[in-house]
């Protein structure tokens, strides 16, 4: 048995889960707005988008930590996840079952949680939209219903189908690890190899059905400067963002994809 409670339907769910093939997947705009929002309005350092896996705990979406994958025995949301009420833990510290959780007692140093699950179409409970700061905190019953309110938001996305035909087929046919070796680590953005797939797709799809289609292709001028003056960290960070900004000015069905360095490419098809 594992060292952590499961749901009574863990196989349907997990099964529901793969089903909608989300795991290790790019960032999209549409979960990384709702994550900022959590944070924005409930006034908390850290908010994400966590599906519970059979053995982990993946981010599709987080704001004021980078990732928030981790083994599924050190996840909060396993337990939020095991039935539908808010999973509220004012101070983990205080907390008997979490005063020694490894995200306690070390990074990101968890101190106040509030989970509420999100869901599939068929209703299965695969993770959680949740809140999370270094300080304790008492919530309110409007704190409860923000929550709740920006996780019924995550369950319309989770249900609606917006990717085209070409990025369906290559996460349909993909399997999971080779799927995670074509997403650029830094900027959850496709990779090299996985752009250039699905631009020869879509190009085969243009010519074959008579369609239009554009691909750009962006240079970020003059960024060795900014590594040589503010390191790379910062750098990383402007990767990011320029990321985060390609995400919020393209469709949800362009491809967006990191070509290296600070390189990128954008297809658009049909236009």
């Amino acid at each position: 048995m594992p060292d952590f409670p499961l749901p009574d339907n863990e196989s349907e769910r997990l099964a529901s889960l793969k089903e909608l093939d989300l795991l290790d997947t790019p960032a999209e705009d549409r979960y990384d707005r709702i994550t900022r929002l959590a944070c924005d309005v409930l006034e908390v350092e850290n908010s994400a988008i966590n599906l519970v896996d059979e053995q982990r705990q993946w981010g599709k979406s987080t704001c004021g930590v980078e990732s928030t994958e981790g083994p599924r025995e050190d996840s909060f949301c396993t337990y939020a996840i095991l039935d539908e009420s808010i999973t509220v833990i004012p101070d983990a510290r205080q907390d008997e079952q979490f005063s020694d959780n490894p995200l306690v007692v070390g990074e990101p140093h968890i101190r106040f949680y509030m989970g509420h699950p999100i869901h599939t179409e068929d209703q299965f409970r695969i993770g959680t939209l949740c809140v999370f700061d270094s300080e304790p905190r008492e919530v309110s019953p409007e704190d409860k219903r923000i929550l709740k309110d920006l996780a019924a938001i995550v369950d319309s996305e989770l249900q609606r189908s917006q990717l085209n035909v070409e990025r369906t087929r290559l996460r349909t046919q993909l399997e999971e690890a080779e799927r995670r070796s074509r997403i650029d680590d830094l900027t959850k953005l496709w990779n090299r190899r996985a752009v250039f797939d699905l631009i020869e797709s879509e190009v085969n799809r243009s010519k074959r059905e008579g369609l239009q289609l554009t691909v750009g292709m962006i240079d970020l001028d003059d960024f060795k400067e900014v590594n040589d003056t503010h390191g790379h960290q910062v750098g990383d960070q402007v990767l990011r963002t320029t990321a985060q900004v390609l995400r919020q000015s393209t469709r949800d069905y362009d491809v967006i994809g990191r070509y290296g360095g600070e390189e990128f490419i954008v297809m658009f098809p049909e236009s």
